[in-house]
């Protein structure tokens, strides 16, 4: 009796020891996981210094950051063309609170599975576009002011901040610093785009755009890049009946369901989708 007493004590604690190694643990987001949950953060303009990026920019920081020693993902936002600032003016910095992430933050709908920083840089009308290089330099001084997780920095975008996303990876490749890019309603030259193979790549657009019209835009890329056999397969939702405003049912997540079934479906949170993606150190 005492021998099947010993036996059982001894299946029970192996059980235990192999319930703590289970498979179903997701460690890849073990990262995410060891974050408080984000009840409501601090949304801060950045105005333009002397020593500062090229670019004046909002800057959310989720709750609890300030009181944690724990690195968090980062999301750089980068807006359209109606979101310029003006050099003359130089207080319109509030601009880019009107569309994508900025806005769902300032109206308290902002609810990732995990917390994130969101920095929204804007650009002047004197810039004209989005420079990969600028962009890049701006997220290495993010990373150098905050406390962010390098293996989960992620980029979206709308119109030419989409454009400016395909511009970037294109040209920075195994340089470029997200582990996952989502540019709505962008378009890019086809060329180089090897470079994308190392970053997934989920692209939105409306199928009525006559802005950036879908043809010449994400499809058009999109399909550049899975002809060259990159190593994620690059993502694109469209919405029939939609013209150039693909961001805000993309955001909100809206156009689940109203996306056009012969391309990607819309199935997740875009957010979610990012969390889901991860940049090794060997990247």
């Amino acid at each position: 009796m005492k021998y099947f007493s010993l036996l059982f004590l001894i299946l029970l604690v192996s059980a235990c020891g192999a319930d703590e190694q289970s498979p179903f643990v997701d460690t890849a987001k073990s990262d995410l996981i060891s974050l408080a949950r984000d009840t409501g953060g601090t949304h801060s303009a950045i105005p333009l210094q002397a020593n500062g990026p090229d670019y004046a920019y909002y800057m959310y920081e989720p709750g609890d950051y300030a009181n944690v020693g724990e690195d968090y993902p980062l999301l750089i936002y980068l807006h359209g063309i109606s979101d310029f600032g003006d050099p003359v003016q130089q207080n319109d910095l509030f601009k880019v609170l009107r569309n994508g992430p900025p806005k769902l933050i300032e109206e308290g709908s902002w609810n990732p599975e995990y917390p994130m920083l969101v920095a929204s840089p804007q650009l002047m009308i004197t810039d004209f576009d989005w420079q990969p290089n600028k962009v890049h330099s701006f997220i290495e001084h993010l990373e150098s002011k905050y406390r962010v997780n390098p293996s989960r920095i992620y980029i979206t975008g709308i119109s030419i901040g989409g454009v400016g996303i395909f511009e970037y990876i294109r040209n920075l490749g195994s340089r470029a610093k997200p582990a996952a890019a989502v540019p709505i309603a962008g378009a890019g030259a086809e060329n180089l785009v090897s470079t994308f193979g190392d970053v997934p790549i989920w692209a939105f657009h409306g199928e009525d755009d006559r802005v950036i019209p879908f043809e010449r835009g994400s499809k058009q890329i999109v399909d550049a890049i899975n002809a060259a056999n990159p190593k994620v397969r690059a993502l694109v939702t469209t919405y029939p009946g939609v013209g150039h405003d693909a961001w805000t049912r993309t955001y909100d997540e809206t156009g689940m369901g109203q996306e056009n079934r012969l391309n990607d479906p819309f199935n997740r949170s875009v957010f979610n989708w990012m969390f889901s993606k991860k940049k090794s150190a060997a990247d």
